[in-house]
C-alpha cells in the first residue's frame, strides 16, 4: 500500500493585502520587546516602510494601512500592508542597506542591512492567528527630523529637503508617476528569496 502524501492546509490571502517578513529591521539596536518605548519603535518602523512604499511603488499609503506583528522571542517582524493601490511588493524584497536610506546624521560609519522577504501566508495563515502581537503607528505625521530619507526626486510633504539620495540610485526609480504596482529594482543576484 503506497504511503499517503502529506497534505497541508492552505490559507487564502485576503484581497488587497500583502505580508512581508523583515529580518534585522531598522532601528537596528532595538526590537519591540526590548525598546524603551515600544510605540516609538513601531512608529519608526511604520514610517520607514511607508517611505519605502512611496519611493519604490509610487504609492502614497496611510500609516494606518500598515500593521506590524512581533513575538518577543523573535527579532524579525511581519508586516501587513492593507492597500489595493500596491499591486506588487516585488520592489520591496531584498536587502536594504542603512547607508542608502538613513540621513547622514544617523547612518554613521556602519552599513547595516535589513532583509525583506514575502511572508508565506498561504502556508502559515494570518500572524494574528499564530500568536503574533499586532501594533499600528500612533503618529499623525512624521517629524521633520525623521532619520529615513526618501529618494531624490520623490515628492514628500514632510521631508522635501532630505538630501540627494535615498533607498536606491536614481536610475532604479520606477518609471511613470502613476504606476500602482511596485517596479523591481534589484538584479537577481540581490534578491533574497
Amino acid at each position: 500500500m503506497p504511503a499517503k502524501a502529506l497534505k497541508f492546509k492552505t490559507y487564502r490571502i485576503p484581497e488587497g493585502r500583502h505580508y512581508l517578513i523583515i529580518q534585522n529591521p531598522w532601528p537596528f539596536d532595538e526590537s519591540v520587546s526590548n525598546a524603551r518605548n515600544p510605540q516609538a519603535y513601531i512608529n519608526a518602523v511604520v514610517g520607514w516602510i511607508s517611505i519605502m512604499i512611496q519611493d519604490l511603488c509610487s504609492v502614497d499609503i496611510h500609516h494606518n494601512d500598515i500593521q506590524i506583528f512581533y513575538q518577543s522571542t523573535h527579532r524579525h517582524l511581519i508586516v501587513e500592508i492593507q492597500s489595493t493601490a500596491v499591486g506588487s511588493v516585488d520592489a520591496l524584497l531584498g536587502a536594504h542597506h542603512s547607508s542608502a536610506f538613513l540621513t547622514a546624521q544617523y547612518a554613521g560609519g556602519g552599513n547595516l542591512t535589513s532583509v525583506i522577504y514575502e511572508y508565506n501566508y498561504m502556508r502559515f495563515n494570518s500572524p494574528e492567528k499564530t500568536n503574533w502581537t499586532s501594533h499600528t503607528a500612533s503618529y499623525s505625521s512624521l517629524p521633520p527630523d525623521f532619520p529615513v530619507k526618501p529618494r531624490a526626486g520623490q515628492a514628500s510633504t514632510w521631508a522635501s529637503d532630505r538630501g540627494t539620495s535615498g533607498f536606491h540610485s536614481a536610475d532604479s526609480r520606477p518609471s511613470g508617476g502613476s504606476t500602482t504596482a511596485c517596479q523591481p529594482v534589484w538584479g537577481s543576484s540581490c534578491r533574497s528569496a
